[in-house]
């Protein structure tokens, strides 16, 4: 019921005030026990290389840069404007981070690609199969998956719905086995 099912055309789009949130305003369990947690941002267009402060301060409020503190970030800006790839920098700190480009627009790879690198970015088929996808991230980077096991994982997760296509899964090989496979395990 959570899948997004149809096109937004409003490029670029603007989750850098979502990567904010996960960065600097979201605390989890994991880190106590020195593991990350996940971040998964998806979209199917570019984004915007600057968080501007006023829209940040609309959004999360005027105290947005206090609670970041709480949360151990001292980022309180000199300027109006913050870069988006030192969030995503920071975001990986804490978080196994990816971006799940729906479609295989080359500017949007590209431009995500510049900023989370080759191995965060992940092209899917379509929406529906984001379920599968983030589940399969997950497996492969605690280990419980590698790239063996993975076509049957996949088939396995989607047996229910039966959303994963033999096509689906030979391009979630391709994509997935560049994620930094282990990294968790």
């Amino acid at each position: 019921m959570m899948t997004p099912i149809r096109g937004g055309y409003d490029e670029p789009e603007d989750p850098q005030y979502g990567l904010f949130g996960g960065a600097y305003l979201t605390w989890s369990a994991a880190q106590k026990f020195g593991l990350k947690s996940y971040d998964f941002t998806i979209t199917d267009a570019t984004g915007r290389h600057e968080v501007e402060v006023p829209l940040l301060k609309s959004i999360f409020g005027a105290d947005v840069f206090k609670i970041a503190r709480e949360n151990g970030w001292d980022i309180e800006p000199q300027g109006r404007r913050l870069k988006t790839e030192q969030v995503v920098c920071d975001l990986f700190k804490n978080t196994h981070a990816f971006v799940l480009q729906v479609g295989d627009r080359s500017a949007t790879r590209e431009f995500w690609t510049e900023i989370y690198g080759n191995d965060r970015v992940v092209q899917l088929p379509r929406t529906e199969v984001l379920p599968e996808v983030m589940a399969a991230i997950i497996a492969l980077t605690e280990g419980t998956v590698d790239m063996q096991s993975l076509e049957s994982f996949l088939r396995e997760v989607g047996r229910q719905y039966k959303v994963v296509t033999a096509d689906d899964i030979q391009l979630l090989k391709r994509e997935l086995g560049k994620i930094p496979l282990g990294a968790q395990a």
